[in-house]
């Protein structure tokens, strides 16, 4: 799991901060909203697996292609 927040959009990028399941330390992420690449990451202090980054850029796209209002928090759960 990875829980998003501070989750915002402008200029056809979004932005968020992400934290690895069971981290207090979280990571910045910022995607073009059309085509869903990263545009700069800054991982957690000590890193983290790519999978919580991968999840998290899919629910930060996923989020802002649909054009409604950001929530303030948003998780990816996945088994």
């Amino acid at each position: 799991m990875v829980r998003l927040d501070n989750i915002s959009t402008a200029g056809g990028v979004a932005s968020c901060r992400f934290y690895p399941e069971n981290s207090e330390m979280y990571g910045k992420l910022t995607i073009d909203i059309t085509s869903g690449e990263i545009i700069e990451l800054t991982e957690p202090d000590g890193g983290c697996p790519k999978t919580y980054i991968a999840h998290a850029r899919s629910k930060l796209h996923k989020l802002s292609v649909n054009n409604e209002k950001m929530p303030d928090e948003a998780f990816a759960i996945w088994y």
